[in-house]
């Protein structure tokens, strides 16, 4: 109730320069896990991705410790599995992760392959035919989405795999606009699902966003920081600044599209951004909290996640 009245205001007061702050648009957490003040089994040193399992259990990627830590909805410690390391099982930097069916599967970075695991056991590894820095995985009914951390022209940029993880089809999601030596960085991108039909792609350091169908064609796209430059300059600010980058991107209540942007420089978080599902604009206000590192909503529990650099609070959306 307190989050559609939150909706209903905002758009109300859209015409108002004001922002508001994380704790006046999600209220109090839940619960909080990765407090100094925890123990070992609740603590983080790098998070790197949350999922939820087909039981309702909450799965946290911890890449700096290269393990996956598993809790309930409450908060309390199941179990842990992985390791850092080279072998079956273990991680290198690992990124993203997402459930395909009963399947988890877990982007292993640096160690370039997706490792394919089931009630918490390892079962095998995939490699692309682009296989070095994969990074993103996003679901999408059958098919699992993903791409390096960078996605360059002529290499299909994004591959759709099938349950086995055979090669479906190449989507060619780069940049063109980018060119010279600072095209790596530039197409440095973050996968999400969007009501399980369609693809989002969002560019980090151009802030740009496109939305494909799973066959790849391309059906919106937002050049963030040129359109709310523009839309802002009335009200004498803008909603993300020069110099900021897309970290997180979610799909959340009313199919509106959730944007954490955070400062490159001083490497700070510091704007959520709501934008309606065709990216044509803004819900709401925005809303800043310099922390907040990746933000996820799951709507089979209702539950906001905010994750920081160690830290994760859990919010549920009707409280």
């Amino acid at each position: 109730m307190k989050f559609g009245l939150w909706i209903l205001f905002s758009l109300l007061a859209i015409g108002s320069p004001k922002v508001i702050f994380a704790d006046d648009f999600l209220g109090r957490p839940d619960f909080v896990l990765g407090r100094e003040d925890d123990d070992e089994n609740q603590i983080f040193h790098k998070l790197a991705d949350i999922a939820l399992s087909p039981q309702d259990q909450i799965y946290i990627l911890d890449s700096g410790n290269g393990r996956i830590q598993v809790f309930d909805l409450q908060g309390r410690f199941v179990r842990t599995f992985g390791a850092e390391g080279q072998g079956p099982g273990e991680f290198d930097q690992p990124e993203s992760m997402a459930f395909f069916g009963n399947q988890l599967w877990v982007a292993d970075r640096n160690n370039g392959r997706i490792q394919v695991f089931e009630n918490d056991k390892f079962l095998h590894s995939l490699t692309t035919d682009k296989p070095a820095s994969i990074a993103n995985l996003a679901v999408i009914g059958d098919e699992m989405f993903a791409s390096n951390r960078s996605v360059f022209s002529g290499s299909g940029g994004i591959v759709a795999l099938d349950r086995e993880g055979a090669p479906l089809r190449h989507i060619d999601a780069h940049n063109d606009a980018i060119k010279g030596p600072m095209a790596s960085m530039w197409n440095t991108v973050t996968l999400a699902s969007l009501s399980g039909s369609r693809l989002l792609v969002a560019y980090r350091f151009n802030n740009v966003m496109r939305v494909f169908d799973k066959q790849g064609k391309l059906l919106a796209e937002r050049n963030m920081e040129h359109f709310y430059d523009r839309y802002e300059a009335k009200r004498g600010h803008t909603i993300i600044p020069t110099g900021y980058a897309i970290t997180s991107v979610c799909e959340g209540p009313a199919g509106n599209i959730y944007v954490v942007a955070c400062d490159n420089e001083k490497r700070q978080c510091g704007r959520i951004l709501i934008l309606n599902p065709g990216l044509t604009g803004i819900v709401g206000k925005s809303i800043r909290d310099e922390h907040i590192w990746k933000l996820k909503f799951f709507p089979k529990v209702e539950r906001w996640v905010v994750m920081k650099s160690a830290e994760l609070s859990f919010f549920h959306a009707g409280s």
